[in-house]
């Protein structure tokens, strides 16, 4: 009877906890609900319908699970079903379906209901819509990703700690400076890269502002990753919530060596120090956001191509060139808008480091009209701490100097591998043209002393006067070669170099037409140039020719004569000095950059096969190079061409003409000593000197001259060859007038 009474009772106090609870349910904002001690729920609150956009049929029982997201379905049974089996409460977060179809984060927490003996007799559950705030924190965990990424990307040392003082995040430029690894300075560890000296006072620091938990600023030696000490200057600050309580420390540390250094070496007054703290202090505070102490330009978007972040340099830089100035929050296609073509190429770059393309490139930006540059642009896609892609950002920087001078670079290198292409080509034709002139020697010799006997009559004469003809043409040639390779031999004096080309000009007249005007222009005291006269005069009558050619035989022809001072750098690679200018211009039709570059090659012509031998301005070029000079080439297609023969002045005075040696002029006699080791030639010179009256003594090498000598021979005269296996002419001679002084 007692127990039947007091589970009645247990009956009733259950309806009336019921009841109670239904009427307090129906004024709540949150969703409620009441299940029996199997998990069966039997009623819902007005507010779960009215939210869920359900009927009572439809969740009565296990109705609920349909607006419950089938994958975080099977975790709730199982949670639900094991907090029944142990009949204690339980609270989680799982989405809830609302009558708009969108699924919300609420927070369940549900609470069993007991009877006398313990049993379960009811469940009631609650569920309370958290998005907001899950919404707050996820956009706190953006925020938290773009601020690591951009501190790793500012010059400066960055840092945080937490309320209480322990360091949790160092930004990658600490760890790169200081060389400790990455997690090796958290918590009170940082302590261990500041100078031992330092360490108590910035502790004592560190701590009085916990206790406050006031900004502050302090200064102490940082151990650089070489292990040198540097003065750093830290400003620390503090982040508070809503109620005011500090929940953060943020530092940065900025380089202030210099102001240290300042303070040791020049003795300044306290207050001028003071002041130059502050102003550098100043500098440093603006620069401790972002990448503010770098000349590279930086910006980040987002993905909708607003502006998250932009440092002063770009700033800066796109006024200049686009006459604005972007900010925070500015869309970069807007900004760009009056620049379709800017824009489109903008957008372009952009879309690609958006999409998740990390590339970089050279490109020239701007304005036409304002100002324009080229810049290298890298791109990095902006990630959060999930990887998902939220924007992109660039860093910038003007190569414009760079290119300029990789340019500068090129034509320099362009030019060398010219000058080493013709040094090539003067090697090879230089010995072509001394094989071929020791060929011409004795064909020249034996022609001269047939002809010069007069034998086989005036027929035969004939025909050996025109293979000697032929000769001498073949050795004029031979010796342009010779001069291109900076070979021939030359007769280097003082010249009067306006003198000499007024003393030309009947013939240059004559060279070059009666269509052709001649103008001279010979400055006034021009100081004298080392040359060849002889070399000189052919020099300028085959650029006087080649002139005429240029002009197609009319036009005006003229000769100009200065004094010019180079300086370092001289487009010729001149040394720096004082020289004589020959300039031979025309009024023809110029020449093009690739005929420019080829012009002073040997054989190379722009004339009609049969109308020049291309050797004229590779004759010039050699002999100007052979006398310490350079020849220049400036011209135009349609604009004529300037030919310049560039000589030496020298302070020597013009040597007199005539002979230096006295001696016989007619009748020869006495002995010669004939020394060369090409045969043909020795032979021929030997029959040569024999019917000018010599006795004429052969060596075949300078070794068997000297033998010669040394057994007994007494010569009058030494003729020899120059370039001989073993010894040259010059060392010969010396060595013959050494053992006979007397000798010729």
């Amino acid at each position: 009877m007692v127990a039947e009474v007091r589970a009645n009772r247990n009956q009733l106090n259950g309806a009336v906890a019921d009841r109670e609870f239904r009427k307090l349910a129906e004024t709540l904002p949150i969703l409620c609900w009441i299940a029996d001690a199997d998990g069966y729920i039997f009623w819902y609150n007005r507010r779960w319908y009215d939210y869920t956009g359900t009927t009572p049929a439809q969740m009565q029982g296990w109705g609920w699970q349909s607006v419950h997201s089938v994958k975080d379905l099977p975790r709730v049974l199982e949670v639900w079903k094991a907090a029944i089996s142990s009949a204690k409460p339980f609270e989680m977060v799982f989405p809830i379906r609302g009558a708009d179809g969108v699924f919300r984060p609420f927070l369940t927490r549900i609470n069993p209901a007991f009877d006398e003996t313990g049993a379960v007799t009811n469940w009631y559950g609650v569920n309370m819509d958290i998005s907001r705030q899950v919404e707050a924190e996820e956009a706190f965990a953006q925020s938290e990703a773009k601020f690591r990424v951009l501190t790793d990307t500012m010059p400066q040392l960055v840092w945080s700690a937490t309320a209480d003082g322990q360091l949790d995040f160092l930004n990658a430029r600490w760890y790169d400076y200081t060389g400790v690894p990455v997690g090796g300075a958290d918590g009170d560890r940082w302590l261990d890269a500041l100078h031992p000296d330092d360490q108590p006072r910035a502790w004592a620091a560190w701590q009085a502002a916990l206790i406050s938990g006031e900004p502050f600023e302090f200064e102490y030696r940082l151990r650089r990753r070489d292990g040198a000490y540097r003065w750093h200057l830290t400003l620390v600050n503090v982040d508070r919530d809503a109620s005011g309580r500090l929940t953060k420390w943020y530092g940065a540390c900025t380089d202030i060596e210099d102001i240290v250094q300042a303070r040791t070496l020049m003795r300044r007054s306290h207050d001028e120090l003071e002041a130059l703290v502050q102003r550098r202090t100043g500098e440093r505070n603006l620069l401790a956001t972002l990448v503010e102490r770098t000349d590279v330009m930086v910006m980040a978007l987002d993905t909708d191509y607003r502006i998250l972040a932009i440092n002063q340099a770009n700033i800066d830089e796109f006024e200049r060139i686009y006459g604005r100035r972007p900010k925070v929050g500015d869309n970069m296609l807007e900004l760009l808008a009056d620049q379709p073509e800017q824009q489109a190429i903008s957008h372009a770059a952009w879309a690609r480091a958006i999409a998740g393309e990390e590339h970089t490139f050279i490109e020239t930006r701007g304005d036409p009209s304002r100002a324009r540059s080229d810049y290298e642009i890298k791109f990095r896609t902006l990630k959060n701490d999930e990887g998902e892609r939220v924007g992109a950002f660039q860093f910038v920087t003007d190569v414009t100097q760079r290119l300029k001078d990789q340019r500068s670079l090129a034509q320099a290198q362009e030019a060398l591998l010219q000058a080493k292409k013709l040094e090539a080509m003067g090697e090879l034709t230089g010995g072509v043209a001394h094989d071929f002139n020791n060929l011409l020697t004795p064909i020249l010799g034996a022609l001269d002393l047939l002809e010069r006997r007069g034998i086989d009559g005036e027929r035969a004469q004939r025909l050996i006067h025109g293979a000697r003809e032929s000769a001498e043409r073949a050795r004029t040639l031979v010796h342009r070669l010779l001069a291109f390779a900076r070979r021939q031999p030359l007769r280097s004096v003082p010249v009067d170099v306006g003198g000499l080309v007024r003393g030309m000009a009947d013939l240059i007249v004559s060279a070059t037409g009666p269509t052709v005007a001649l103008v001279l222009e010979l400055a006034d005291s021009v100081p004298m140039a080392r040359a060849d006269p002889h070399q000189l005069e052919m020099a300028i009558l085959n650029l006087s020719v080649n002139a005429r050619d240029a002009m197609d035989g009319t036009g005006r022809l003229t000769i100009s004569v200065t004094a010019q001072s180079v300086e370092k750098g001289h487009p010729a690679q001149l040394v720096p000095g004082s020289y004589v200018r020959i300039c031979v211009k025309d009024t023809g039709k110029g020449m093009d950059e690739a005929t420019r570059a080829r012009a002073i090659e040997p054989f190379f012509s722009t004339k009609e096969r049969g109308q020049g031998t291309g050797l004229g301005l590779s004759m010039a070029h050699g002999l100007a190079s052979q006398l310490g000079g350079a020849l220049t080439i400036d011209s135009q297609p349609g604009k004529g061409a300037q030919i310049a023969i560039w000589l030496p002045q020298t302070a020597e005075k013009t040597l007199s003409a005539g002979p230096t040696e006295t001696g016989p002029t007619h009748a020869q006699a006495g002995t010669v000593l004939l020394v060369d080791d090409e045969a043909h030639i020795r032979h021929i010179a030997a029959e040569m000197l024999t019917e000018l009256g010599f006795r004429v003594h052969q060596a075949i090498a300078p070794e068997a001259a000297l033998a010669a000598i040394e057994a007994g021979l007494k010569p009058d005269v030494l003729i020899t060859d120059h370039l001989m296996p073993g010894m040259t002419g010059v060392e010969l001679a010396r060595a013959v007038q050494a053992r006979q002084p007397t000798v010729r």
